[in-house]
């Protein structure tokens, strides 16, 4: 996920190494920040996960889908959710991993495919699937403007604070 922020550092002693080091950080700190607080809303009905309308742009389930759900006694329009497994799975064995200029995560466990499905038709566990991550990694947009605002108050007091992103000056003497 990329967000961009626009701020001014008063001081000239910031390297590009140093605003690399701090946009990892906050990278990072953002990606926790997502996990701890809302991939548990991405497995629940409300406002924001609602296809038709939802912040997070969810794409419309099929009406297959809604009615094995019904057979099974699970909310059809409660989204990431089939038996809790993938719940499961995301919150206990998932890592945020960061780069000066984005964050992902990436779950440690594997993927049950359903029951009934053809053998020999690909592997019995599975990674999650581009589409379900790329919802997982979705924010509303009021999330990605408190999200700019906490980057950009974060760059500056790491920019201006801490002594180990700034240049280091060397003077030969004599």
């Amino acid at each position: 996920m990329t967000l961009r922020i626009q701020t001014t550092v008063d001081s000239e002693m910031l390297t590009p190494r140093g605003h690399a080091k701090i946009m990892k950080e906050i990278n990072k700190e953002l990606g926790d920040r997502h996990q701890r607080r809302r991939v548990k809303k991405h497995f629940e009905r409300n406002a924001e996960t609602n296809p038709v309308s939802g912040g997070y742009r969810y794409r419309r389930r099929t009406d297959r889908t809604q009615a094995i759900k019904r057979a099974e006694g699970i909310d059809p329009l409660r989204p990431n959710f089939q038996t809790g497994y993938l719940r499961q799975q995301i919150l206990a064995n998932s890592i945020v991993r960061a780069t000066q200029y984005l964050w992902s995560w990436e779950s440690k466990g594997t993927f049950k495919i359903r029951e009934g499905q053809v053998a020999g038709k690909g592997p019995k566990h599975v990674g999650l699937p581009p589409w379900q991550r790329r919802e997982l990694e979705a924010i509303t947009p009021e999330e990605e403007e408190q999200d700019t605002v906490y980057m950009s108050a974060r760059y500056r007091g790491l920019a201006e604070e801490h002594p180990e992103f700034k240049r280091k000056r060397r003077r030969k003497v004599g």
